[in-house]
């Protein structure tokens, strides 16, 4: 895998203690993860579905049709 991170503004859908459900402008319900990316959202106090970034390596987002 490349190791090149990404930021992806993305839609956090929902989460569990090991991944997170997000959909991005090309696609939909993707889980990620926890350990492979790194999650923020757009405001702290907002819950699930809210608006984020997600950071991940550059070829684990095209793998998944991400970007």
């Amino acid at each position: 895998m490349s190791r090149k991170l990404i930021d992806i503004d993305c839609t956090l859908e929902r989460e569990t203690p090991k991944a997170v459900l997000v959909t991005t402008e090309v696609t939909a319900d993707v889980w990620v993860p926890k350990s492979l990316c790194q999650i923020e959202k757009k405001r702290d106090y907002d819950e699930m579905p809210c608006a984020g970034t997600i950071t991940l390596s550059e070829s684990y987002a095209i793998e998944k049709e991400m970007v």
